[in-house]
């Protein structure tokens, strides 16, 4: 469903920039022709006002009178918003990594013999996971599909993966060596993020 999302963005943006010269093409063509009837370089950068609202008029006007066109123009606007959008996505999943209260599977509560000699009980294990999903010290990642946030502690080999809601984690388990964690980051399936 993600991959049908994010296609179906990537249309809606290629279309945007293809579109955006033909949607002002008449009132280009109009000021334009005027401008050429006067050949004043100046009113022609002005014409560009008029074809973009607002602050984008100063911008399109100062790219165009550049000798940047339209479509490199959105595709700036576009690249930009995107870039926004990655730095938003990262901020929300770093901001969202020090809520989390419960932990959702305690299968490898017997992988830890290190930490614990005997096995712990669900509450210490719980309370370990989520210390460690919480703690400021660890090594941060985000799951680039996912999205969701991992914690990697070089100290205790503890890694602990979080969902994208902030409170729910969903697994803990051991990565003695940190190959685990190289294999993924090395693979582009995780990606540093502090």
């Amino acid at each position: 469903m993600r991959k049908i999302k994010s296609i179906a963005v990537c249309l809606f943006l290629i279309a945007l920039i293809i579109m955006l010269p033909v949607s002002f093409a008449d009132e280009i063509r109009t000021t334009e022709g005027v401008t050429l009837a006067k050949n004043n370089d100046s009113s022609k950068v002005a014409s560009i006002a008029y074809a973009f609202p607002g602050l984008v008029s100063w911008l399109a006007a100062i790219l165009y009178a550049a000798g940047i066109t339209y479509i490199a123009v959105g595709a700036a606007v576009i690249a930009g918003g995107y870039l926004v959008y990655h730095i938003g996505k990262i901020a929300w999943t770093y901001y969202n990594a020090y809520k989390y209260s419960k932990l959702i599977e305690y299968k490898h509560i017997k992988d830890f013999p290190w930490i614990w000699k005997s096995p712990p009980s669900k509450k210490d294990f719980e309370k370990k996971c989520k210390d460690n999903m919480n703690s400021k010290s660890v090594n941060r990642y985000i799951q680039v599909k996912e999205g969701r946030s991992v914690a990697y502690n070089p100290s205790n080999w503890m890694i602990t993966v979080g969902d994208t809601n902030g409170k729910d984690i969903i697994t803990c388990f051991p990565d003695k060596y940190g190959d685990y964690v190289a294999r993924k980051v090395r693979d582009g399936v995780w990606k540093r993020i502090k």
